[in-house]
């Protein structure tokens, strides 16, 4: 959910109900918003990042008061420098409050946001090299802050060509594995198992994959059959 999309005290009252309805289960998946062109068509402000990063800061933390905040009934009250509420409440209390994950893997500014208000952190498709840096980047805001890198759950998400015939998992693909920015995957069932163990050596242990050949579920099934049970 980008910031910008719900304004974020609706959004933590529509957080907690869901954190009810899923007995504890919700991961709210939080960004500052990149896609320009939906911004102008729905006629959102769209100012610089920085400014975008600084705004789903300040959601996070007047949706956490308001999770956390008002005990024995009582109403919260938060001031900050984008969002207020005053006498506020957030009923049925989410308990736990829901994990925020954090997505976006911009080094200057993300990544300090993600280190001082991440539960979890969901990068862009990256190549394992790119990945390492990041977690470098990473590791090094958690350190300016007083935070260890270990307490950030981190998620990986990727879309799959996979088929036992490596190169007709690559036709099938397309042009998208020329996108060496933001590679997909396309192979077969081994090169996917190296695939997910090197992002698993790097610290990912939550994998949201995309299988675009959906409704057809014949790499879904080779996946179950031939890539998950290398992980159970």
């Amino acid at each position: 959910m980008s910031n910008s999309y719900r304004h974020p005290p609706l959004l933590a009252k529509m957080a907690a109900s869901l954190q009810v309805f899923s007995q504890g289960r919700f991961i709210l998946g939080y960004g500052a918003g990149w896609q320009e062109d939906e911004y102008r068509a729905y006629g959102y402000e769209y100012p610089a990042p920085k400014i975008r990063i600084a705004q789903m800061v300040d959601g996070i933390k007047v949706m956490r008061a308001l999770w956390t905040g008002g005990q024995d009934g009582k109403p919260v009250t938060y001031q900050g420098e984008y969002y207020q509420v005053k006498d506020a409440y957030c009923e049925p209390r989410p308990e736990p409050p829901p994990p925020v994950m954090i997505g976006g893997d911009g080094e200057r500014y993300l990544l300090r946001a993600v280190a001082e208000h991440g539960d979890w952190w969901l990068p862009y498709a990256r190549t394992t090299e790119v990945l390492r840096h990041k977690l470098d980047v990473l590791r090094d805001h958690c350190r300016a802050v007083g935070r260890d890198l270990a307490t950030i759950r981190k998620a990986y998400t990727c879309i799959v060509f996979l088929d036992r015939d490596r190169q007709a998992a690559i036709q099938r693909a397309g042009k998208r594995v020329e996108n060496t920015e933001q590679p997909v995957f396309a192979g077969d069932p081994a090169a996917l198992r190296d695939y997910l163990a090197e992002r698993i050596e790097l610290g990912f242990d939550h994998f949201p994959l995309v299988f675009p050949r959906f409704p057809e579920t014949d790499d879904i099934k080779l996946f179950v059959d031939e890539v998950l049970p290398a992980f159970r």
